[in-house]
């Protein structure tokens, strides 16, 4: 897996937000759960068979995104701090000064798609903290959410 410059990633999302009409946080959304099924490929061996959505978003940071920082040298994934409240909720501290916030939240629902699942995202903006907080619940049944 390559990087790509920070500075080429923004002129792409800004180019396709321009194009598409959409704001840059949808066309990061989107793309994030494009590429979720992929990244479910690559990394899915270090997924226990039991694990659903928000059982992989609440590890991430200690299974994947060690992984990747290991095998990868230079590698910047977002810290991902998570607080399970319940069994149909997870929330998340997304950390990283690329504030792609709106990508992760696009490769969790992406991963809820994997499983059949839907996810409720609500996004709060902690400005003490400068970190986006995300509550995500899961509609299991797959029946409600986005």
């Amino acid at each position: 897996m390559s990087e790509y410059p920070d500075a080429e990633m923004e002129a792409l999302v800004a180019a396709a937000a321009t194009m598409s009409g959409l704001s840059a946080s949808v066309v990061l959304e989107d793309f994030g759960v494009f590429i979720a099924p992929p990244l479910m490929n690559m990394y899915g061996h270090l997924i226990p068979g039991d694990w659903k959505t928000l059982d992989v978003i609440e590890k991430t940071e200690e299974t994947i995104h060690h992984v990747v920082r290991v095998q990868t040298p230079g590698a910047k994934p977002p810290v991902l701090h998570t607080i399970r409240r319940s069994e149909d909720e997870v929330v998340l501290i997304y950390s990283s000064p690329r504030k792609l916030c709106a990508l992760a939240i696009g490769i969790a629902r992406g991963v809820a798609k994997q499983f059949n699942e839907t996810i409720e995202v609500a996004r709060t903006n902690v400005r003490t903290m400068a970190l986006p907080i995300v509550r995500l619940s899961s509609a299991r049944d797959g029946n409600s959410g986005n």
